[in-house]
């Protein structure tokens, strides 16, 4: 059901993947699982950060917390899933205190559950957020962080793009911190790493 919403979504049409999934759950409400819901909500959640209405999406970060709660099973996982999504809606917010908050405590809730790929996005948001506050060593501690953890991440197109933008990144922060000699390290490094082309 929420794949078929997905599409209608991706075809601009929201009201009309609002319906149908609403639908679908007051026809199936009483065999509803507590994953179901996390997921429905879930699914709200992403149509509305998506649309730039992000004061709007986060009820439906909550409402995944709520359910997250309730599933020991599965706990850690869908409540990481559920702070993360909280922490990008703040982030997104210029909330900046709330969304370190949030990503950080998702961190802690897989850090046992992921590869160093998995933890190295959860660094590099927090390294986006710090920098946002203006704090830019330990921007620069979590960037680099993640680039290293990023090693074994699969080398597809999103992550070579994504190990550019950190090095690029450090660099920024390095001029932020009047470090020039440190930036021109890491620009170097990132112009090296985009010639070098996706065997990086």
């Amino acid at each position: 059901i929420l794949v078929r919403a997905e599409q209608f979504n991706d075809s601009n049409r929201n009201e009309l993947s609002f319906r149908f999934v609403d639908s679908a759950y007051a026809a199936n409400k009483d065999k509803i699982t507590i994953v179901d819901k996390f997921f429905y909500y879930n699914f709200y959640f992403a149509a509305y950060h998506r649309a730039g209405k992000h004061d709007m999406a986060l009820p439906y970060a909550d409402s995944m917390i709520m359910e997250a709660i309730k599933e020991p099973e599965d706990n850690n996982k869908m409540l990481a899933e559920a702070n993360y999504a909280k922490g990008d809606a703040y982030f997104a917010l210029g909330q900046y205190e709330e969304a370190y908050y949030y990503t950080y405590l998702a961190k802690t809730q897989v850090r046992h559950n992921l590869d160093s790929c998995g933890i190295s996005d959860y660094n590099y948001r927090l390294g986006m957020i710090l920098y946002k506050q203006g704090r830019y060593r330990e921007s620069v501690r979590s960037f680099k962080e993640s680039y290293e953890q990023s090693n074994i991440c699969k080398n597809v197109f999103l992550y070579f793009y994504r190990r550019q933008e950190l090095l690029d990144n450090i660099g920024i922060c390095y001029v932020k911190l009047k470090k020039p000699d440190s930036a021109i390290i890491y620009f170097d490094a990132a112009l090296k790493h985009v010639e070098g082309g996706m065997n990086n």
